[in-house]
């Protein structure tokens, strides 16, 4: 807001759209040896909008976190959270195929 005087004008600023990606694949933290393809896309788009990515948790990983000027929220989809083992290290068919027991 600016004023003068008695007079004051408010700078209307143009807010930035809002972007949900989901991934399955994305770092668990800062320096992590999980792919960051989708990091790395979604950060060059900041500038343009309000990024939010929705992943999956994991072990020892914040639930919610900015990482690069992107908002990241981690949903839990067990009940256990250490258990939270379908997705991480790696992708989600080979941890599948590693213990059948994570198809549940």
């Amino acid at each position: 807001m600016l004023c003068v005087g008695i007079f004051c004008v408010v700078k209307m600023m143009k807010q930035k759209k809002k972007l949900l990606v989901t991934a399955s694949t994305f770092p668990r933290w800062e320096d992590d040896t999980e792919p960051r393809f989708i990091l790395d896309l979604v950060s060059h788009m900041t500038n343009q909008f309000q990024v939010t990515v929705l992943v999956p948790a994991a072990p020892g990983a914040k639930d919610r976190e900015i990482l690069e000027g992107v908002e990241v929220i981690r949903y839990h989809y067990f009940p256990i959270h250490k258990w939270e083992t379908l997705c991480y290290p790696g992708a989600i068919v080979p941890r599948i195929k590693q213990k059948k027991i994570r198809i549940l």
